[in-house]
């Protein structure tokens, strides 16, 4: 989250000294920073779970949530050296279209949530094309650490497929 939030504002680096500083810094970026609106969202959201009071309640229970989904992903490893998946729940949004519902974006980036959430290795491949002629693609998993093998995967399917 800190390097999605301050890798798009215009300042490069930051010394935090404890949670009220990241506060701040978060808070004051916003008016000097091109953060778009969901990020926006993200960072308040983040901000208050960790807010006193609130830190058992959503932190606690969201690390647990995260912890879930890596065991899940981890079992599923057992069986195979990559889990082929969707990138997003549909195809692309023509250009312009789409940026102002915020459901229809959260519903594209349902697929790759998890995979960050459990830190593994994944990589979008395109993939032929659907009506309209818009690109679509798929994305493969990989196991922890093992970011090497996903990508001569990758590389491998697209030679057979070009």
């Amino acid at each position: 989250f800190f390097y999605l939030a301050f890798n798009f504002s215009f300042r490069s680096f930051f010394l935090f000294s404890s949670i009220d500083s990241i506060t701040i810094s978060i808070r004051t970026s916003f008016s000097f920073c091109s953060f778009v609106k969901s990020l926006k969202k993200i960072s308040l959201i983040f901000v208050f779970s960790l807010s006193s009071g609130y830190q058992d309640a959503y932190f606690a229970k969201a690390c647990k949530v995260r912890r879930l989904i890596h065991d899940d992903f981890l079992k599923a490893h057992t069986n195979c050296d990559a889990i082929f998946m969707p990138v997003c729940a549909n195809s692309a949004f023509k250009l312009g279209d789409g940026d102002n519902d915020p459901f229809q974006i959260y519903m594209n980036d349902l697929y790759t949530i998890p995979v960050n959430l459990a830190g593994l290795p994944a990589i979008a491949i395109p993939f032929g094309k659907v009506e309209n002629n818009i690109p679509t693609g798929f994305q493969l998993v990989g196991k922890m650490f093992e970011d090497g093998e996903l990508l001569k995967l990758a590389r491998a399917f697209e030679v057979t497929h070009e």
